[in-house]
């Protein structure tokens, strides 16, 4: 995943989709949505991503796409190219609370 600020939608098996934006840089990645802010972890290796997401609400609207949580934890697994990603996975310890992400970068960093 280059460097980047990326529009993201995220579909669960759950309560439908959502919209965020997510920066991207080194290995890190931080963003969020009208509810929720994202904080997390990923690799690349030829293309491949794996990921670890945190998403934690910071409005008191409990409006995730798996229901009314405060704070979760996602293990993420896909593909990057140079301008976009594809990712998938569950709700730590709970594999039956699936999510799609994918992501269109917007803007370089400067």
């Amino acid at each position: 995943m280059t460097p980047g600020i990326y529009q993201v939608k995220f579909v669960s098996n759950v309560q439908g989709e959502g919209w965020g934006v997510i920066t991207v840089d080194r290995g890190r990645l931080h963003g969020g949505d009208m509810n929720y802010l994202y904080k997390g972890r990923f690799q690349v290796d030829g293309g491949k991503v794996t990921a670890q997401v945190q998403a934690s609400n910071y409005t008191g609207q409990l409006t995730s796409v798996f229901g009314l949580l405060n704070i979760f934890d996602l293990n993420l697994a896909g593909t990057a190219s140079a301008g976009t990603f594809n990712l998938s996975g569950n709700m730590h310890g709970r594999p039956d609370l699936r999510i799609t992400i994918s992501g269109t970068k917007k803007l370089d960093l400067a």
